[in-house]
């Protein structure tokens, strides 16, 4: 058997259930090294993990102080830590999480749907069509925009609470405009608050 370190940056320990992984990553990075006795396929295993897991960065450029939260129909919901202006944090994002959704709770979001505030929607059920778009269907509380790590994936912004229907839903059929895909693997992404 071979012995395999693995240096893992800001990255959950694989868990004994892969499926459905939302990891919040430290606040500052730090290395772990893993070291996995096993097969080859216990390394493609790893591997396989490795390659859907999506980083998802959140930035703070608003005055106020805004706490990302995350909810999936799956029922997983949590906060990341509050973040002032200038701030940011990130979590781990499994690939095949449908139907999640992000917000930035500013006190007046319900939670865990994020109802009365501006939402970032996505659904990375089907690995040929990972997508995600802005709604301001059920509110608007802060301006928000996201782009993707891979720079040939368009993202999408909505900064004001009139954004159009290019840049997010503002009812359950107009926004169609707004949807954004990116089918690369890995991919991460950069939400970021603006007021």
């Amino acid at each position: 058997m071979r012995i395999l370190n693995i240096a893992l940056f800001a990255l959950a320990f694989v868990a004994p259930s892969l499926a459905g992984l939302v990891a919040e990553a430290p606040e500052h990075e730090v290395e772990h090294t893993l070291t996995v006795n096993g097969t080859e396929a216990d390394i493609e295993l790893f591997h396989e993990f490795e390659k859907r897991a999506h980083h998802i960065k959140f930035v703070n450029k608003c005055s106020k102080t805004i706490r990302p939260a995350f909810h999936a129909v799956d029922g997983t919901s949590r906060y990341m830590k509050a973040l002032k202006k200038g701030q940011s944090t990130s979590t781990t994002i499994a690939e095949g999480k449908k139907a999640w959704r992000v917000f930035g709770q500013t006190g007046g979001c319900s939670y865990p749907d994020g109802n009365k505030c501006t939402l970032l929607e996505c659904s990375f059920e089907n690995a040929k069509f990972r997508q995600c778009n802005i709604s301001r269907v059920s509110g608007y509380n802060v301006g928000m925009s996201f782009s993707w790590s891979d720079k040939k994936c368009k993202g999408n912004s909505c900064l004001k609470k009139s954004c159009d229907g290019a840049h997010a839903f503002s009812n359950p059929t107009n926004g169609g405009k707004s949807l954004r895909q990116c089918n690369t693997p890995n991919v991460g992404m950069t939400v970021t608050f603006t007021c």
